[in-house]
């Protein structure tokens, strides 16, 4: 046996819950989270939530709380209105 592999020996494993498919698995490293690649790359690329803003619209300044920060107006009829009569 060689240095390597008496370590690897010595070391205790815990049992850990995945933290996107929920399985148990034994994990050597203190801060193992995914049983697998697979698990790793799913939580990876997740969506993650936006934030939200406060925009004020440009023609009647109503205050709009949105996702989307491309937003400038608060309804159809707003940007309608400041589109063709400025």
């Amino acid at each position: 046996m060689n240095a390597g592999a008496e370590l690897a020996a010595c070391r205790q494993s815990r049992k850990v819950s995945c933290a996107v498919c929920a399985a148990e698995f034994e994990a050597v490293d203190s801060k193992a989270k995914y049983c697998s690649n697979r698990c790793k790359q799913i939580d990876k690329n997740a969506r993650k939530p936006k934030a939200v803003h406060e925009i004020p619209c440009r023609r009647c300044g109503v205050k709009i709380l949105t996702d989307d920060k491309r937003l400038r107006y608060c309804s159809d009829e707003c940007r309608t209105v400041q589109k063709f009569f400025r």
